[in-house]
């Protein structure tokens, strides 16, 4: 830049300069830093390419994949440094793509067929043997795949390198380049540490340089210099253009800052966070199981609804997983032998796959017994906590009295978790004949009796049945209600269907649960096996005959469903319970502080049981889950087996607590306790190497051949759109929120405070609106940018507005005296009226960003 204090007169022009500022560029800057953008779509390309072909092993030519990237980067990067309409030519790019595709149509599609498959082979979203394409035998499927992969990557190179040397643009290229990377992320594979750093690298850079601020001309499309007279001024919308420097310096010191961050935790060997793996779990098993199906289930669920009922279907998830979480810690007063069963919540009514509390047209039918529960205080609960005579009647061994605390690491807490046999001097809620509420604590303490061996022995029961109190009226009762209400089971051809089938199984006549239960255990340890990845169960199927006689696999609330349900069916009363399990060897590795032993309950002791009700005792726990009978469990601390007698399968608690009403449903996902014995662990292996993790109903097409394909495809699709929409949501969100703050402020600013600062206000607004009209101020003095605003902006208000604004500004700023409320009025109603007259020159994407981006107009 240099000044000129010579006189010149154009020719021709009229025009005389005096005293001169000019301004000039090296010829070469523009060449320079093209090249650093594309030196930063390079690496972005590079990163991308080299991430997602380290997620699979895929069978191709890598080099013809990066010869082919390469061909097509530097033609497109090339013509992105041509002028405007020039850059057209890339449009000569994709139709020669079209043809060569013509032209290798065949190796092209099977290409994409051989690529799919490998990827759902990888994921296991088909069992072994299943393909989602069929690629014809003879194929030369390393040809193939290189085929598509080539054109794959070609057509991504022209779109990164425009929408990063022409016009950044962050949503475009992360839109177009993450969900490819996302196909293993969401699976568990990582790709290649330092690709992936450039490509996120990369991905910051063009967000810096797209939010830099800088412009190669003015969003009006005006002119940066007016003429003034005989003089040119500048508009005040002239911008430097810097997005070069911006975007490859960002991208260096991201990538650096990865580099020394991975060395550093390399030496100190830092694991990721458990909450970001818990979180990223749990994400990742919602969208995995999101299907057409579920949305379907879901849709027609909702219409049966009850508007305040809140319902939790069983099956919902293909799989469960556990972070190891500490859900609950229990402060016990000294040691116990046996099993402890924390019962949280019980289902009693069981319909649609799902168990909810005990509905309200049942308490109205019964609301004596109920009343009778509230005012003599003698619930159900509490039936079990007699003294230890009493409960050696029913269960064999000793039995010790103990003092518990239980305290939640839960946010919301709506059941306590208690033991049976509980003391009733507590300060836990009784919810009807089911469980217990609390409120407004997280911690809760009580008095309970617990048995050697938790595991009823019916046989000694009948034995030692003279021992039993008599009967109070209250207790018959409810025995008579008990038999009437948790017998149900809804009417269908399904539960016809199970009762024929297992009409051999004696009715209950009050003496004879052992052999029922017996029978019912049996049918379950012959039909199904354990397995924490059972697949979804199909909408419209029955759980319970899913699990035994198609699915063939289940967890712990797949065992204790069918349990309830087969024993409803014998005339059983019996309910569904869950919550935690806490065996011995917890106790024992506990800590013992002040007089109390700490017990730390993870999510991997989550349990789902059976209850059935003892005519004179209560309700008793009965475990039908493999791996949770005495044979396995009590034999570990009588025999004090190794440790190896069990293996801990993992497993997790997925929990979204219901809303405060009834019927009350199970906590959204179904919970399964690490617990499992070595057999049932090895089963579960072999099944889950063998089986797809994802319902089997989906994997093939009716007639078992090949897989549905055009509903996976379609299941991908409603995914993408509604991932797409939930993003536009947030955006617009944001978006709405942002303008409703600004527009606010400025109101606010314009009515309080005194009038000259509200004026000062009123000015800066209007100011906005010329600059983005392209009106600038420049280095005018105030009336003389009255005089050339008015002139320039005549049209869009009336005449002399401007300049009266202006010069009230004036008189606001430098006078002593304040304005008056006529002269402040009449500023604003000339802002607005700038406003709207600018809004109605735009078209509708001008409008919308005038509006809703830039903040000019309520």
């Amino acid at each position: 830049m240099k000044r000129n204090t010579e006189n010149h007169t154009i020719t021709g022009g009229g025009i005389n300069i005096t005293d001169s500022i000019s301004l000039a560029f090296n010829s070469r800057y523009r060449i320079n830093s093209r090249l650093l953008l594309i030196i930063t779509t390079m690496a972005g390309i590079a990163g991308f390419t080299f991430s997602f072909l380290t997620l699979f092993d895929f069978e191709c030519s890598r080099k013809m994949i990066y010869a082919a990237e390469a061909i097509f980067f530097v033609i497109s990067s090339v013509f992105c440094m041509f002028p405007s309409k020039a850059r057209n030519l890339n449009l000569l790019l994709y139709l020669g793509w079209g043809y060569a595709i013509y032209k290798k149509i065949t190796e092209f599609s099977l290409g994409y067929g051989i690529l799919v498959n490998i990827i759902a082979d990888t994921i296991k979203v088909v069992a072994p043997g299943h393909t989602v394409y069929t690629i014809p035998e003879g194929t030369d499927r390393y040809y193939c795949l290189t085929v598509f992969m080539m054109f794959l990557f070609a057509a991504i190179v022209p779109v990164l390198c425009y929408n990063t040397i022409v016009k950044p643009r962050f949503v475009i290229t992360f839109l177009i380049t993450f969900p490819f990377i996302e196909t293993g992320l969401m699976f568990g594979f990582s790709p290649n540490h330092l690709a992936f750093s450039l490509l996120i690298s990369y991905w910051v850079a063009v967000f810096a340089m797209r939010v830099a601020g800088n412009q190669y001309h003015t969003e009006s499309g005006k002119p940066v210099f007016v003429r003034k007279k005989n003089i040119f001024v500048s508009s005040g919308n002239l911008r430097n253009n810097v997005i070069e420097d911006i975007g490859i310096i960002t991208l260096l010191s991201v990538f650096a800052i990865f580099l020394v961050s991975s060395a550093v935790t390399t030496v100190i060997n830092v694991e990721r966070p458990e909450k970001v793996t818990t979180t990223r779990t749990e994400i990742k098993t919602a969208i995995s199981d999101l299907s057409i199906e579920k949305i379907a289930n879901n849709i027609q669920n909702g219409t049966e609804r009850n508007p305040v009922t809140e319902r939790s279907q069983l099956g919902n998830f293909s799989k469960v997983t556990f972070t190891d979480h500490t859900d609950l810690t229990m402060m016990i007063s000294d040691k116990v032998d046996g099993i402890i069963y924390l019962k949280g919540f019980t289902g009693a009514e069981y319909r649609n796959n799902a168990w909810y509390s005990l509905p309200e047209n049942i308490v109205s039918e019964n609301r004596h017994l109920f009343d009778t529960m509230s005012r003599t205080g003698e619930y159900p609960q509490y039936f079990n906590f007699r003294n230890d005579s009493y409960l050696s009647a029913v269960y064999p061994g000793d039995v010790d009295k103990r003092n518990l605390i239980i305290t939640s690491n839960f946010n919301i807490n709506k059941y306590a978790f208690t033991p049976y046999s509980i003391s009733p001097d507590n300060q836990l809620i009784p919810e009807r004949d089911g469980f217990f509420r609390i409120e407004n604590t997280k911690s809760y303490s009580f008095d309970a009796y617990f048995p050697e061996d938790m595991f009823i022995n019916t046989a000694h029961l009948e034995k030692n049945k003279e021992q039993f109190p008599a009967a109070s009226d209250f207790e018959k009762e409810y025995r008579d209600y008990v038999h009437k209400t948790y017998t149900k089971l809804p009417g269908s051809e399904t539960m016809n269907e199970l009762a024929s089938e297992y009409s051999y199984i004696p009715y209950y006549d009050g003496t004879n649960i052992e052999e029922i239960s017996s029978r019912i255990k049996s049918i379950l340890r012959d039909s199904a096996e354990y397995t924490l990845e059972p697949g979804i169960t199909p909408p419209d199927t029955e759980l319970t005959w899913y699990l035994l006689k198609e699915n063939h696999k289940g967890y712990c609330s797949h065992f204790a469903t069918a349990a309830v349900v087969l024993a409803r069916l014998k005339g059983i009363p019996a309910r569904y319970a869950e919550g935690y399990i806490v065996i011995p060897s917890d106790i024992e590795k506990a800590d013992k502080y002040d007089q109390f032993y700490r017990v730390e309950i993870h999510d991997s002791r989550a349990h789902a049981w059976a209850e059935f009700y003892i005519d004179g005792y209560g309700w008793v726990p009965f475990e039908f889950t493999p791996g949770y009978d005495r044979g396995i469990i009590s034999a570990e601390e009588k025999r004090g087996q190794e440790e190896s007698t069990v293996t801990e399968a993992e497993t997790a608690i997925v929990t979204e607590t219901p809303g405060q009403t009834e019927p009350e449903a199970v906590p959204v996902t179904e919970i399964v306790t690490e617990l499992v014995p070595a057999a049932v662990a090895e089963t579960t292996a072999e099944t889950d190497s063998a089986a797809a993790v994802t319902d089997d109903s989906g994997t093939t097409d009716p007639d078992g051949s090949e897989p549905g394909f055009l509903k996976k495809t379609l299941n991908a699709v409603i995914k993408f759109v509604m991932s797409v929409t939930a993003l536009f949501l947030i955006i617009a969100a944001i978006i709405l929120f942002r303008h409703i703050s600004v527009t606010n402020s400025r109101t606010r600013g314009f009515r309080t405070g005194t009038n000259n600062n509200r004026m000062a206000n009123v000015y800066r607004y209007t100011t906005e609106l010329l600059e983005h009209y392209g009106i600038g101020k420049g280095s005018m003095m105030p009336l003389e940018f009255a005089e050339y605003a008015e002139e320039q902006a005549g049209d869009l208000v009336g005449k002399g507005e401007l300049d009266e604004l202006i010069r009230t500004a004036l008189k606001a700023g430098f006078s002593k005296d304040e304005i008056t409320d006529e002269e402040l009025a009449r500023s604003v109603k000339t802002a607005n009226a700038l406003a709207e007259s600018i809004y109605s020159t735009k078209s509708k994407k001008e409008c919308f960003i005038f509006r809703f981006i830039l903040n000019l107009k309520k």
